[in-house]
């Protein structure tokens, strides 16, 4: 597996914690899910701001984190979406 050479990890290691690349989808997906709520929750349950700059705001942030130029290039669920339809059922 391509990641595990990026991160230098056995393969041993790797189905020592997770029993397949599967589960380890799974768990990447849950973790990226958790992070996505408490942004939505951070900025659109801000009670300060208007409803409609609650939403531009967080459209924004979306952009600056996986836009172009953004430190994420492209949204993690669809990109997977598209790898793992190819590899498993």
């Amino acid at each position: 597996m391509e990641i595990l050479d990026l991160a230098g990890v056995p393969k041993g290691s790797f189905y020592h914690y997770f029993r397949s690349k599967e589960a380890f989808a799974q768990e990447v997906l849950q973790r990226y899910a958790s992070r996505e709520a408490q942004r939505w929750e951070t900025i659109l349950g801000d009670d300060k701001l208007p409803p409609l700059k609650r939403l531009r705001k967080y459209f924004n942030e979306l952009v600056k984190v996986y836009g172009q130029k953004g430190p994420i290039s492209g949204c993690l669920l669809g990109q997977m979406s598209v790898e793992v339809a190819e590899h498993s059922p």
